[in-house]
């Protein structure tokens, strides 16, 4: 087929053709005629993509939805003739938000629905416009993992286009340099080691918890969990801590994929949607408390720990804290509230200057605001969590609706049409 690939469906029932990438058809023939224009992933000879997944347009142009084949209407009731081409997604990198997450999102998306993108404006509004250098290393990890392709990794670039090629697994090591975030890499990186065909390991090198993104404990107790259906093994280790400016952390990535590029459209129909409906009750405070060895004196780690289990005023608490290794001091405090049905989270960073107690006080303060707002999930956990809403259904409530979070919608809505429904303080696959 090339690079295009092209399904006609004629309505009735029965339409059919075994060639490779055409679509077998079935479905009521359209009444009025309409010319339904969609990329059927049907097959990889296809070239836009691997699985069936409609994206459809009607004859003016504008989306009539898609979503992945197992929760996809049949592609004969959209029309009685459909013709799919394989076209460049165009991003601008300035709506919304306008920050690197768009990036992230857009490269996952392309590597599981098949389809290539162009991302220009990249971070427009920002004091440093461009790509900055952890989004290349991103790009690069990408390039370890798969045969895809990007025409630039330079910092700076306010442009940049990628192709989407087969995912693979393996060992794989990455150093982002100083202290550049380990937890923004693993928002692209954690989601295709899922979806490879076989399992992967992968070790980052950088700042596990700086300014700018969760903390790597956020990660390990908050996100992970809600991923475990969706692989065989999740595994996040914490080797060394890295603060800024040194950087220097190191983390392990394990993964045994149930999934992969040309199977989670179809097993995603055997997977549990992320459908939180209610929190569940209470079970227990978990508190996550690290600084580093040269501030073991001044017992920064307990007091974090302390001041915040204090302001919270909930029992049981599972306290893990300790005094570790580290290139530049630091530390970090992560507050987790446990349900039966969910986990809110929230975290907060020592800085030269702010005591300990006032950290500690900071993650309790920010996490009370969280279990106040009654949602399901906090801010930070919702916009990572869209995207596996939009794949497989389900969905939760979130506090209020923040820029990460829509602007996060709007980029998923260019992928998979129609797949992600933000209302409110809701969001629903």
């Amino acid at each position: 087929m090339g690079d295009t690939g092209i399904a006609v469906c004629v309505g009735g029932s029965g339409a059919r053709s075994n060639l490779p990438g055409f679509a077998h058809c079935v479905g009521r023939p359209g009444a009025d005629g309409l010319l339904a224009l969609y990329t059927l992933r049907a097959a990889w000879s296809v070239g836009c993509g691997r699985r069936a997944l409609a994206v459809c347009k009607d004859e003016s142009g504008r989306s009539t939805g898609a979503t992945p084949a197992s929760r996809a209407p049949h592609p004969g009731a959209i029309g009685d003739t459909g013709v799919g081409i394989c076209t460049m997604i165009e991003l601008d990198g300035s709506h919304g938000e306008g920050g690197g997450q768009m990036l992230r999102t857009a490269l996952v998306l392309s590597l599981l629905t098949g389809q290539p993108f162009r991302i220009e404006n990249i971070r427009r509004g920002r004091p440093q416009p461009g790509l900055k250098p952890q989004h290349a290393h991103i790009l690069k990890g990408l390039l370890m993992m798969s045969d895809s392709s990007v025409d630039t990794m330079e910092p700076g670039a306010l442009a940049v286009t990628f192709q989407p090629g087969q995912l693979r697994g393996g060992a794989f090591q990455l150093d982002v340099g100083t202290a550049g975030a380990i937890p923004l890499l693993l928002q692209t990186v954690l989601p295709a080691a899922l979806f490879a065909p076989a399992p992967v390991t992968f070790t980052i090198t950088g700042g596990t918890d700086v300014r700018g993104a969760m903390s790597m404990d956020f990660w390990r107790l908050v996100l992970l969990p809600f991923l475990q259906p969706y692989a065989g093994t999740i595994e996040l280790t914490v080797e060394r801590r890295g603060f800024y400016p040194k950087g220097g952390g190191r983390v392990l990535l394990r993964t045994a994929p149930v999934m992969d590029q040309t199977t989670w459209a179809t097993r995603g129909s055997t997977a549990p949607a992320l459908t939180i409906p209610a929190r569940g009750e209470f079970r227990q405070l978990q508190i996550a408390s690290y600084a580093s060895r040269e501030l073991r004196e001044r017992q920064v780690a307990s007091r974090q720990a302390s001041a915040c289990q204090n302001r919270l005023g909930l029992r049981p608490a599972a306290v893990d804290m300790a005094h570790v290794e580290t290139f530049s001091p630091g530390s970090v405090i992560t507050a987790v509230a446990e349900y039966e049905q969910t986990r809110l989270g929230a975290d907060a960073l020592g800085e030269r200057g702010k005591p300990s107690e006032r950290v500690g006080r900071d993650a309790a303060d920010k996490l009370k605001q969280e279990m106040e707002a009654g949602a399901t999930v906090d801010i930070h956990t919702a916009d990572n969590l869209m995207i596996w809403v939009a794949l497989f259904g389900g969905g939760y409530t979130f506090a209020e609706p923040t820029g990460h979070i829509t602007t996060n919608a709007w980029v998923i809505e260019h992928f998979l049409p129609g797949a992600l429904r933000l209302a409110g303080n809701a969001v629903a696959g």
